[in-house]
């Protein structure tokens, strides 16, 4: 296996609308709309080369959980459905669990991004 010097994972998150079928006959529920979020990446080494079949995880920084797990595809593309209001970071772990690579934090919406605080904003602009 070549040794894993992780550049950083390419993320990208658009927004989707799920809703539930509406029968053809008159309901007399209103039908929800749950909103979702898909985030789709691409996990690359410092060559920018694919790694295929890495373990991806999705970290929810609201409960600093792992929400979710995949494998990547032969390209490093992975894809996650999250909820649109909470802040995530994807993470590459090696086969014993031990994250390798944490991409930036991923927010849907300014609202939904947690605040740095004043020190880490000042050792960042440095």
């Amino acid at each position: 296996m070549r040794s894993l010097k992780i550049a950083g994972l390419m993320v990208m998150l658009s927004g989707a609308l799920a809703s539930a079928q509406v029968a053809v006959a008159p309901v007399t529920k209103v039908a929800h709309k749950a909103a979702q979020s898909m985030i789709h990446g691409l996990a690359v080494d410092v060559d920018s080369s694919p790694l295929p079949n890495v373990n991806i995880r999705l970290r929810n920084l609201k409960v600093n959980k792992v929400e979710q797990k995949a494998t990547a595809n032969l390209r490093g593309e992975f894809t996650f459905v999250a909820q649109p209001e909470i802040p995530y970071v994807v993470e590459i772990a090696d086969q014993s669990g031990r994250i390798v690579a944490v991409g930036d934090v991923i927010c849907r919406s300014p609202r939904s991004c947690p605040r740095l605080p004043a020190s880490l904003v000042k050792q960042r602009d440095r």
